[in-house]
């Protein structure tokens, strides 16, 4: 009998022990509750501050959240800055010790709320009779609308945003890629920031089909020593070519494929040349305006780095290197190597009178290349 008097009291003692445990446990992590929390007539949320809370968490709408070291938030300066339409939004925020990226821990309990907006942002009408006048798109003005954002698309599926304007048209040739398309754009009509009004709704026009056949450049041509010249192109501001992989902008009718050739560290071989003309000295904004010409060029990567017909190798081609040029046809200098490729201007594989006189005619401007 005692024994069993004994057990009980073991087990009633350790019952209250663990139930002072869970009782202690419950009054450490307890959080308290956020006092005097309101949402005034005006949207004004405010509430009472707590003990230990450097920030409060705040979310309004599921949507938007942040952290405010104060007691009071703006809700409907919120609506209206992102846009919020008029409706019923759930708003929580508790105190947290310091912000979460310090390590800080919410301290209080989440309160709840629901905030009723009211928006008072009007939005403009859509741009109404979209229609096409050649490649200009064209649409009615909207009431309050201080510009347009206007895109293109193109079959559906590639679309660029060709700018704002305050007019009501825009050209969008430039636009236009070389072949046959369908397009269509899309307009947004713009409020400034202080007129009450938010954009309006983007609207489409209808598809158009455009066959769009660039121009060729004319006259382009590679010498021998790499020299890819061509006839100035209407409108162009700048020219883009490439060598295999490599491309580059010039803003003069000429380029050095040799030089480039050296530049971009390519071996010895042939490789497929591209050209064609840009709108624009800017790549950026560039857009092509001639049909892409395309073409070859050997490049020998062993060959001297000096320009053909440079038989003095100063830098220059000028009358002394035609007299020297002579002189080696006529064997009173002897060429090295190197200069033999140089003097050969003509590449019939011997230095003769011929490349002495094409290389003064290269020199007093009567040739442009050789």
């Amino acid at each position: 009998m005692k024994r069993a008097y004994k057990r009980f009291l073991s087990l009633l003692l350790a019952f209250v022990m663990l139930f002072g445990l869970f009782g202690m446990a419950q009054t450490v992590y307890a959080m308290g509750s956020l006092q005097n929390v309101k949402i005034s007539s005006s949207g004004i949320l405010t509430w009472n501050a707590f003990p230990g809370a450097k920030v409060y968490n705040y979310n309004l709408g599921g949507s938007y959240g942040g952290y405010t070291s104060g007691t009071s938030l703006d809700l409907k300066a919120i609506c209206q800055s992102h846009d919020y339409a008029g409706g019923s939004y759930k708003v929580t925020i508790c105190a947290m010790d310091d912000y979460p990226y310090y390590g800080g821990k919410q301290i209080s309990e989440k309160w709840t709320g629901t905030y009723n907006y009211t928006s008072t942002i009007k939005q403009l009408a859509s741009p109404t009779n979209l229609n096409w006048i050649g490649s200009i798109a064209t649409w009615y003005p909207v009431t309050n609308a201080v510009s347009y954002d206007v895109w293109l698309h193109r079959d559906g599926y590639s679309s660029v945003q060709t700018g704002t304007v305050s007019s009501t048209s825009v050209d969008l040739k430039k636009y236009l890629t070389e072949g046959t398309y369908n397009y269509y754009f899309s307009v947004v009509a713009k409020a400034s920031a202080s007129s009450g009004y938010k954009d309006s709704i983007r609207v489409y026009s209808r598809t158009v089909t455009f066959t769009i056949e660039f121009p060729e450049l004319k006259n382009v041509k590679i010498s021998s020593d790499g020299m890819m010249t061509w006839d100035a192109f209407s409108g162009a501001k700048s020219y883009y070519y490439s060598v295999s992989n490599y491309g580059r902008q010039s803003t003069t009718n000429s380029a050095d494929l040799k030089a480039f050739c050296k530049m971009c560290g390519l071996k010895s071989g042939t490789y497929s040349v591209n050209l064609y003309a840009l709108d624009s000295y800017s790549m950026a904004d560039a857009k092509r305006i001639s049909e892409i010409w395309k073409g070859s060029f050997y490049y020998d990567a062993s060959a001297s780095s000096y320009k053909l017909g440079d038989v003095d190798k100063n830098g220059t081609v000028n009358t002394a290197d035609a007299l020297m040029a002579l002189k080696m046809a006529v064997g009173i200098i002897k060429p090295t190597n190197e200069q033999k490729n140089i003097a050969d201007v003509d590449k019939d594989g011997k230095i003769t009178t011929a490349d002495a006189l094409a290389i003064l005619k290269y020199a007093v401007g009567i040739i442009k290349s050789f």
